[in-house]
């Protein structure tokens, strides 16, 4: 009887979700697109389309341009909402982004 519990396969693993940051600005264009402002952090859906990716931001999905937004990595930020807009890592980055890249 209990081995039978043992051959239960486990759940499959679910990568995480990618996430971006916004360099610039964006007003939607089209009622299937996102608007943000820089900074924003955007939990990508499809990057299918080399210019146009798919997103999230808060409860909002739409698309936007990927030449807006740069990679995040996973040792980022794992905050989000209020806490996100005070973590050091972030506000590091961005004025390093915004100094460095603008």
């Amino acid at each position: 009887m209990f081995g039978l519990l043992a051959q239960v396969p486990a759940a499959p693993k679910v990568a995480p979700a990618s996430q971006v940051m916004a360099l610039y600005d964006y007003t939607a264009q089209n009622s299937d697109e996102l608007t943000f402002k820089r900074g924003a952090v955007i939990t990508v859906a499809d990057k299918s389309d080399p210019d146009w990716w798919s997103g999230t931001l808060g409860s909002t999905t739409g698309l936007f341009p990927s030449n807006y937004v740069q990679e995040t990595n996973a040792n980022q930020c794992e905050w989000s909402g209020l806490m996100h807009a005070v973590c050091c890592r972030c506000i590091c980055m961005l004025l390093f982004s915004t100094l460095f890249f603008s």
